[in-house]
């Protein structure tokens, strides 16, 4: 039997992670927003989806490099595994749902910013005669 459990998303956090000591360790938690985009077909305008949000956890030092380094509206790429994220509210309402637990995760946009670096710039080339080839 196979079993895959994996997940690549793209999207934006919603606030500022939060870390907190877990025993011996720290656990980083965050919120990722995301929207599918599609082309209309009748009107060929470019229509987004509505907006899902992704709970995400990150174990480790691996999770405090990223909660140092991201604040609320940066683009992110994460990776991992889906795990249960059940409890009981104080109501006694259980509650069931899934949170991704990370392997990677890498930033793509600071919020205000286009890219996360800037591109390199190309310089232009000129092109090789017979005279500068012989030089």
């Amino acid at each position: 039997m196979i079993q895959m459990n994996e997940t690549k998303l793209t999207g934006n956090l919603v606030s500022d992670l939060q870390t907190t000591n877990a025993g011996e360790t720290t656990v980083t938690r965050g919120r990722l927003i995301h929207s599918n985009s599609h082309r209309d077909r009748e009107s060929g305008e470019w229509k987004k989806s509505e907006p899902m949000g992704f709970d995400f956890e990150i174990w480790g030092n691996y999770g405090k490099s990223l909660a140092d380094k991201a604040s609320k509206g940066t683009a992110i790429l994460i990776e991992g595994g889906w795990i249960p994220n059940h409890f009981e509210k104080e109501d006694g309402t259980k509650v069931y749902g899934m949170r991704l637990r990370l392997t990677r995760w890498q930033i793509l946009a600071q919020p205000g910013s286009r890219t996360a670096t800037a591109p390199a710039k190309k310089k232009a080339r000129t092109p090789r005669t017979k005279a500068t080839a012989a030089a």
